[in-house]
């Protein structure tokens, strides 16, 4: 991958970091009212749910995003980091953030039962040391 090509990725993987860090609609949506009705309570019970979980995908992708902006930074943005070959340019202009090959990320899927996250997660982009914390904390 070429320098150019590199730097385009940035611009366009720092933009979609902003545009996640500037989304705050469901942090409103989490806190907890209590309610005599019992229909509004589970109505609003479901919603902070939906609202959770929404945050906890939208955190996965900042993570995933700046797993992406220090492969650029190091020099192995566009190599998949599960059999180190190049990613196909096709792939990155659809998945900029990813670091894996199509190949890859469908066996992983298939070792997996399917993609962590609809926006295809990878634990391999996901530094070793915070793996763990993808199962703990960030699972509502």
């Amino acid at each position: 991958m070429s320098i150019e090509e590199r730097e385009r990725y940035r611009v366009i993987l720092r933009a979609r970091l902003q545009e996640l860090a500037a989304s705050d609609q469901d942090r409103v949506s989490i806190a907890v009212e209590r309610s005599t009705d019992l229909a509004d309570e589970l109505e609003r019970s479901v919603a902070r749910d939906m609202a959770l979980n929404n945050l906890a995908r939208r955190f996965s992708e900042i993570r995933l995003v700046e797993a992406a902006l220090d492969r650029i930074t190091d020099g192995t943005y566009g190599i998949c980091s599960g059999c180190d070959a190049e990613i196909s340019k096709k792939r990155m202009a659809a998945r900029p953030g990813t670091g894996l090959c199509i190949t890859c990320q469908e066996a992983e899927e298939q070792t997996n039962n399917g993609p962590s996250q609809p926006f295809e997660t990878s634990d391999s982009a996901i530094p070793l040391e915070d793996r763990h914390l993808r199962s703990k904390a960030y699972r509502f």
